[in-house]
């Protein structure tokens, strides 16, 4: 087994580990990090998903900073992409909310049962929602991640066949939607939310995709806060309807 597979395996591996690694020391310092404010524990969260993106990258990569992809302006896409992404996430939340409505009642009883926002909490979560996440998740998802197998062939200006494009965006994809179960240990249990784990994955995908395609870091990021941002509206709005 040659360097560079073993290189990749161990960076998908030690991606896969982070989340758990996260939610070990929440559950495991539950007395610590109850201390902090909840915002507060998010922010820190986030920025842990930043360094190791970040790091990960230098350490698989040897490459410069900048070349994760936030500043490779001369590959950004056309307009009319981001009118479809956002006519798709639009179109997903509203299908979404009337399959709950329909079919999964207990669901919807146990959403129209919370409280809209208050101003000030609005604020804060559409900041924490829009900003952190998508710069974070993203570094860490598809920078760190995808980097790993096309950090090389970019540098020698060879493109990915589509095979391997749509093997990236699968694995991306997967490990995307795998960090978002929920770990409790002592004992270990996963549990998670089968509706979270669907627009992950096919968040996720899109993401991938784009990242692949553009070459830009910058446009998941935009694409990841539009859906959180988009998605925490629709459902303040859908507690003031009902």
């Amino acid at each position: 087994m040659s360097k560079k597979i073993i290189q990749k395996i161990l960076g998908v591996t030690l991606i896969l580990l982070i989340d758990i690694l996260i939610h070990f020391c929440l559950s495991t310092y539950s007395q610590i990090t109850s201390l902090f404010h909840p915002y507060l524990r998010d922010i820190l969260i986030q920025l842990t998903m930043f360094i190791s993106g970040l790091c990960l990258y230098l350490l698989f990569t040897k490459g410069h900073i900048k070349d994760i992809g936030f500043h490779r302006s001369d590959y950004l896409p056309i307009k009319r992409s981001f009118y479809f992404i956002f006519l798709w996430m639009v179109i997903a939340l509203t299908l979404a909310y009337v399959i709950v409505y329909f079919f999964d009642q207990t669901t919807w009883n146990m959403l129209t049962q919370q409280s809209p926002s208050t101003l000030i909490d609005f604020v804060i979560s559409i900041l924490k929602t829009g900003i952190l996440p998508g710069i974070s998740e993203e570094t860490l998802y598809r920078g760190a991640l995808l980097m790993l197998f096309l950090y090389h062939p970019w540098k020698n200006q060879n493109t990915p066949s589509k095979t391997y494009h749509f093997f990236l965006i699968v694995l991306s994809a997967t490990i995307f939607t795998l960090a978002h179960l929920n770990h409790t240990f002592f004992p270990w249990k996963i549990s998670y939310d089968r509706y979270q784990l669907f627009t992950s994955f096919a968040l996720g995908a899109i993401q991938s995709h784009y990242f692949i395609k553009t070459r830009n870091l910058i446009i998941p990021i935009i694409i990841h806060n539009a859906w959180n941002i988009l998605s925490f509206l629709m459902f303040q709005l859908l507690l003031i309807l009902f």
